[in-house]
C-alpha cells in the first residue's frame, strides 16, 4: 500500500476523481474545502444539511440536497455515475 502525503499533488498529478464518505463532523466540509481551494476545477457537493452560506463560493447548482432533498441527490449522483461510466470506457480504450 502507498501512503499518500500530499492528496493535493497526488490528485493534481494522477488527475484523480476524489469521493469523500464518512460520518458528521468527520472532517468532510473542512477537508473538501481545503482542496477545492488548493486545486480548483468543478467540484459538486451532495449535502442535505448544508446552510446557504456553508458553499457560497461554489456555483449553487453544484450543492445538491439542501433541506434534505434526498431525491435530487439520488438523481444527480446516478448522472455522475453514469458519466464516470463512460469515462472509464473511454480511458479504458486508450483515451483520456
Amino acid at each position: 500500500m502507498n501512503l499518500i502525503t500530499d492528496p493535493v499533488e497526488y490528485i493534481q498529478k494522477k488527475q484523480k476523481h476524489v469521493a469523500l464518505v464518512g460520518g458528521t463532523g468527520d472532517g468532510k466540509s473542512t477537508f473538501t474545502q481545503y482542496l477545492s481551494s488548493k486545486i480548483g476545477g468543478r467540484v459538486v457537493v451532495y449535502d442535505s444539511d448544508a446552510k446557504p452560506d456553508d458553499w457560497s463560493w461554489l456555483d449553487q447548482k453544484d450543492v445538491i440536497g439542501r433541506k434534505g432533498n434526498f431525491k435530487a441527490i439520488d438523481t444527480a449522483m446516478g448522472n455522475d455515475l453514469t458519466t464516470l461510466e463512460e469515462l472509464v470506457e473511454l480511458r479504458g480504450d486508450g483515451g483520456r
